[in-house]
């Protein structure tokens, strides 16, 4: 038997207390003479013996009464009987949540989170469901709790650790916020799915983590976070805090006065100890071959841009190495050669560029230089001599007004080797030169009856000059107006592709193979004459969408960083479209038929798309947020609306089992009320108590009369 108030017992020590009163022997003290009875004959008092006890069961029983009350208010309850009853709703649903970010290679610290997941399933009870789960900028599972609860836990023991073993920090960018929502969401799920007897265990996530200032937690804010998940935090720390980043900077491309120097970005951690670094090239070639470097001054907490001096003319990548900090991880990034693409938009029309009526001033300003790339709108009258597009490396001819016989040739062969064309209906004379190069020289084109405005619909988000748009964000094109456009019939098309149409069904954008190249045709202009086409979000994206159709280039970007999604831009004749990616560390990754994105980016590197010689390459490089590797406050998570469990010692752990004991105390004592049976054997005792000394009392006045009578 237990007791839930000990201290009660004390009082058991009240039922000796009369008992040694009453044994106490009392005697006379000191002697006072009286004159008055001087002539008297002494006779001192009878002493009796008060060691002895006359009524032994008046006594137990006011004992015994005494002795129930104590054990009553010490709430008495069996350990043994009930253990079986709250054995159901014992243990723990625990998720693991490893951190397995570029920022868990410092030093030793994801042996110290491996160490601390090791011991989380080792103490943990055959009762207790586990889940392991890692994260980077994106969540694994990596033993579901359906898996580990088919297990016995000996063999759910040995496969935690197995996989434990096998997982690895990868190069990602850390996104604490989504981790924590989904398993949050997991185990609240894994608990409805449980039977009623499992359904009692508390929910906890273990989050094992570096716990860095540049981890991703703003998805934490836009839902609410379960309330009966809590959430226990093992910070793992490096020994040493200095530590310094290297990235490109944007638009590190060479800038026209210094094509001999790249832009980088020193970053120096908040909780860094030192802020001077060197920053050296490695590479093949003389100019690599030195052991010159550039020093760097760059304070905790902030960061520098750096130019520094580059080999534009390299043939193979090199790699900008960052020393004088702690941790290597991050201090090195892949260069290739950054030579600016010069590219030409033929625009065959007699409009200036001056001229805001026309749609050469809108062609002008719809090629942005990205400093990877630099285009150049070339301006021929209809009637002027022809122009080699491959002397002048034109990407994108545009058709505005009908072309002379002597045109056709040329720009049929351009179109034929990969060229793209654009011939833009502003008139029907234009669509007649579209049906002529395509071999359809009777069109019949008139203009279109628009009662206030036309709009676009119907569009083929499948094919590459529109699968930008396919995402709900950028799909809708009906606040685009059409006050004019030119109306064909949709049979002497059938062997065109038709991309979107008009409201009223007509073909609004058709495009047609040639070879490798192809040519589109725009049925109304872009000029406010026609349409708003010019003046929407949708006509930069379409002009450039044009001028990558067919050359298969990277244009837009080349460097991105570790987990991007990458761009292929797919060519207008399929078979052309690069099969394959050639990555760092002698990596081959085989892309199947049709894809568009390249999403193996595991790696910082190099990426090489393609076998050809000349094909596009791509660096990829760490997230900048992964040298911010200060550590973040864990308070912040709880400013989240996320409870966090304190953190366990040695003397908390004591601490929190003693409270889970009471807890348990608390729930026998109040399911059994042993003390309730108490207390009625107590009033048992003291009424039998109080009939006994009323006849104890009532025998002794009996003896007392008779004596008086005698």
């Amino acid at each position: 038997m237990s007791f839930l108030a000990p201290l009660f017992i004390a009082g058991l020590a009240a039922v000796s207390l009369p008992v040694l009163f009453h044994m106490i022997r009392r005697t006379p003290r000191g002697r006072i003479p009286f004159s008055t009875v001087m002539f008297f004959d002494p006779s001192p008092p009878q002493i009796t013996r008060r060691s002895r006890l006359d009524n032994w069961p008046l006594l137990l029983l006011r004992a015994l009464a005494l002795i129930l009350l104590a054990i009553a208010f010490a709430r008495p309850f069996w350990r043994a009987t009930t253990g079986a009853n709250v054995a159901v709703n014992d243990g723990r649903q625990i998720a693991i949540l490893l951190d397995s970010s570029a920022s868990m290679r410092r030093g030793k610290i994801w042996n110290d989170a491996v160490a601390r997941a090791e011991r989380i399933v080792d103490d943990a009870t055959p009762v207790d469901r586990i889940g392991l789960f890692t994260f980077d900028r994106t969540l694994k599972q990596v033993v579901g709790f359906e898996e580990s609860s088919s297990l016995e836990p000996a063999a759910r023991k040995k496969l935690l650790h197995q996989r434990l073993a096998e997982t690895k920090p990868g190069w990602a960018a850390t996104d604490l916020g989504e981790a924590l929502q989904y398993v949050a969401e997991t185990l609240v799920a894994t608990d409805v799915k449980t039977t009623d007897q499992q359904s009692g265990k508390s929910k906890e996530i273990v989050l094992i983590s570096d716990m860095q200032v540049g981890s991703q937690t703003r998805p934490l804010g836009r839902s609410q976070w379960p309330a009966d998940v809590k959430l226990s935090v093992e910070r793992v720390k490096p020994s040493s805090t200095t530590n310094a980043g290297l990235q490109l900077a944007r638009s590190a491309a060479a800038r026209p006065t210094e094509e001999d120097k790249i832009r980088v970005r020193v970053v120096n951690a908040a909780n860094s100890t030192r802020e001077q670094f060197q920053l050296r090239w490695q590479g093949d070639g003389p100019f690599y071959s030195t052991e010159q470097t550039i020093d760097v001054y760059v304070p905790p907490g902030s960061s520098r841009i750096v130019r520094v001096p580059f080999d534009p003319n390299l043939s193979s990548p090199a790699k900008l190495v960052l020393t004088g900090d702690d941790h290597d991880f991050d201090n090195s990034i892949s260069v290739d050669r950054t030579t600016v693409q010069n590219l030409n938009v033929l625009y065959v029309g007699s409009d200036t560029a001056s001229d805001p009526d026309g749609l050469r001033f809108y062609i002008e300003r719809a090629f942005p230089d990205n400093g990877l790339r630099r285009v150049t709108v070339i301006g021929q009258p209809p009637g002027a001599p022809a122009i080699s597009p491959d002397t002048h490396n034109v990407g994108l001819v545009v058709v505005a007004e009908p072309l002379l016989e002597k045109q056709f040739d040329w720009l049929r062969r351009h179109a034929e080797e990969g060229g793209t064309l654009l011939f833009v209906a502003s008139s029907a004379d234009v669509y007649q030169s579209f049906g002529k190069l395509i071999g359809k020289p009777d069109l019949k084109v008139r203009e279109a009856d628009v009662a206030g405005y036309a709009m676009l619909g119907d569009i083929d988000f499948a094919h590459p000059l529109l699968a930008s748009f396919d995402d709900p964000r950028f799909a809708d094109f009906t606040s685009i107006h059409f006050w004019k456009y030119r109306q064909i019939d949709g049979d002497k098309l059938a062997d065109c592709r038709v991309l979107a149409r008009f409201d009223d069904g007509t073909p609004a954008v058709v495009t047609k193979q040639l070879g490798r190249g192809s040519a589109t045709l725009f049925a109304s202009g872009w000029h406010p004459a026609d349409s708003q086409l010019a003046l929407s979000t949708k006509f930069v994206p379409l002009m450039n969408g044009l001028l990558e159709l067919n050359a298969g280039r990277l244009d837009r970007q080349r460097h991105y960083t570790v987990g991007d999604a990458i761009p292929i831009a797919a060519r207008a004749n399929e078979s052309a479209t690069p099969s394959v990616v050639h990555g760092p560390e002698s990596q081959t990754i085989q892309l199947t038929s049709g894809q568009r994105t390249f999403t193996d980016t595991v790696v910082p590197g190099v990426y090489r798309l393609g076998d050809a010689p000349d094909v596009p390459r791509f660096t990829v490089g760490l997230a900048a947020s992964e040298s911010r590797t200060a550590p973040m406050p864990v308070e912040k998570l709880e400013a989240l609306g996320i409870p966090l469990k304190p953190t366990e010692t040695p003397a908390t752990k004591a601490a929190a089992a003693q409270r889970e004991r009471q807890l348990k105390a608390v729930e026998l004592e109040g399911r059994q009320k042993i003390w309730r049976w108490l207390i009625l054997a107590a009033i048992v005792a003291l009424m039998a108590e109080t009939w006994l000394a009323g006849r104890t009392t009532k025998q002794i006045a009996i003896g007392h009369a008779e004596g008086a009578e005698s």
